[in-house]
């Protein structure tokens, strides 16, 4: 698949996403399941983000080219699955927890 195309097929997710969410905006109808509105919370902006990630490793392909062909180091490539996944977990399967735990449990920054 070119660039192009998988720019494409990422942001026809994120619209379709998109226009779950806007069924039930914040899950205050009881439409959308919050657990789902959540879902697609966090898979909309995982999916903006690697668009934005496709291209930059585009760019970077095309200033470290070499001859006639376009090479992608292997540094960002790596770098490209790392926060791929850290993010998705964060922003997919980690909102789910916080969002759907005891008010009494929740994480806290003062320790509290």
């Amino acid at each position: 698949m070119t660039l192009l195309d998988k720019i494409f097929v990422i942001l026809l997710l994120f619209s379709g996403s998109t226009t779950l969410m806007c069924l039930d905006t914040s899950g205050e109808g009881g439409f959308v399941p919050m657990r789902i509105y959540t879902f697609l919370v966090g898979f909309a902006m995982v999916s903006a983000s690697i668009v934005m990630k496709h291209l930059v490793m585009d760019w970077v392909a095309i200033v470290e080219m070499k001859g006639s062909k376009k090479i992608t180091p292997m540094w960002i490539k790596w770098q490209y699955w790392i926060t791929v996944c850290m993010q998705t977990f964060s922003d997919v399967f980690l909102q789910q927890y916080e969002m759907h735990q005891d008010p009494r449990d929740a994480w806290s920054f003062n320790g509290e």
